[in-house]
């Protein structure tokens, strides 16, 4: 009839998949997104019973439809639904009642839309916030649009260097699983302290970790004093941390090296792997302080210094600097001016 090519034509215009049944659960429409989505033709669903078509998904199907035959009560939920024995994919279903002019049960109507892209997105995401603070991945749309593939960009930026416990302090006899279990313990916990200024884990490198502020990921305009707070709550997390150890917190085990200067940001690597870094003189120093660094020191450059003190933030603490020798570094006439920095 007119009227039933007319709705026929409306369920192929629409985008999402749409399957109707009579009130004997045989499947009467079957449009070309359903088609699609579930890599089945609509001659081998139409006239088959909806469960025969929908074998195989995951459990809470049956129970959904029972309740909408019965009820009228609206269904949605997430489904699993084989493809094949090596594919399956993520539906969202949505089951109603299909009814009449006078307004009488003629069999039920889901619509399915296929969600297995998100769901990937979603698991991505969840690895993501192992690396990344959770508000940062919670804006990933807005960091992607960004752009970090196109190229390099020069940013001032703060660079944090931390050894978290060098290998030679460890007590010999440790057994390599011990050693690894131990350094993942501190490594989780000076991770905590960064992401809890926002700072950025740019890399772990053993025993070490990478940290920058003021990136694209994750811009600043106090990143010096978000660095230097996250060293002291290092500091202070440690010095809990040793006393769960039951280890003696004299001395401290942990080096620190922080430096603010001009570094180039961007993705590096291959074809089959990029990773987001950042380059240049800058990071280069703070990781030679981190080097110079006796164990229990946090020292940063005067450049860092410098910045911290004409960007103060009202929500850290005062920090007492003491300067020390300068740092001969190699590949520069000038010593530079570093301090060992402290809560005060």
């Amino acid at each position: 009839t007119e009227i039933k090519e007319l709705i026929d034509n409306v369920f192929e215009s629409i985008a999402s998949g749409i399957i109707t049944t009579d009130a004997a659960d045989t499947v009467t429409t079957f449009n070309r997104a359903a088609e699609a989505t579930l890599e089945r033709h609509r001659d081998s669903a139409i006239g088959e019973r909806l469960g025969t078509v929908m074998v195989g998904v995951s459990t809470g199907f049956e129970e959904a439809l029972g309740r909408v035959r019965e009820t009228g009560e609206r269904q949605m939920f997430d489904a699993e639904f084989p493809i094949s024995a090596e594919k399956r994919i993520v539906l969202n279903l949505k089951l109603s009642q299909l009814r009449d002019g006078d307004r009488k049960t003629q069999g039920v109507a889901m619509v399915l839309e296929d969600q297995t892209a998100q769901r990937e997105r979603e698991e991505m995401l969840d690895i993501m916030r192992r690396y990344l603070p959770p508000q940062l991945v919670n804006n990933i749309q807005e960091i992607a649009a960004q752009g970090l593939d196109k190229g390099g960009e020069r940013r001032h930026i703060t660079c944090m260097y931390v050894d978290v416990r060098p290998l030679n302090t460890l007590p010999a006899g440790m057994r390599p699983t011990q050693i690894m279990e131990l350094v993942n313990i501190y490594l989780a916990t000076a991770t905590d302290c960064i992401h809890q200024v926002s700072g950025v884990i740019d890399k772990y490198m053993g025993q070490e970790i990478m940290a920058l502020f003021n990136t694209q990921l994750n811009p600043m305009e106090d990143h010096a004093a978000q660095a230097v707070e996250a060293a002291l709550l290092i500091r202070e997390a440690f010095v809990q941390l040793y006393a769960e150890l039951g280890i003696n917190p004299d001395p401290h085990y942990y080096r620190i090296g922080l430096n603010t200067g001009v570094a180039t940001l961007g993705n590096v690597g291959s074809i089959n792997r990029r990773d987001f870094t950042a380059i240049g003189d800058t990071i280069n120093l703070a990781k030679r302080l981190e080097e110079n660094a006796k164990i229990g020191q946090i020292i940063i450059s005067d450049a860092a210094r410098q910045h911290l003190e004409q960007t103060p933030t009202a929500q850290h603490t005062a920090v007492q600097f003491t300067e020390r020798e300068p740092l001969q570094v190699k590949g520069r006439q000038q010593s530079t001016r570093i301090y060992e920095i402290a809560r005060s």
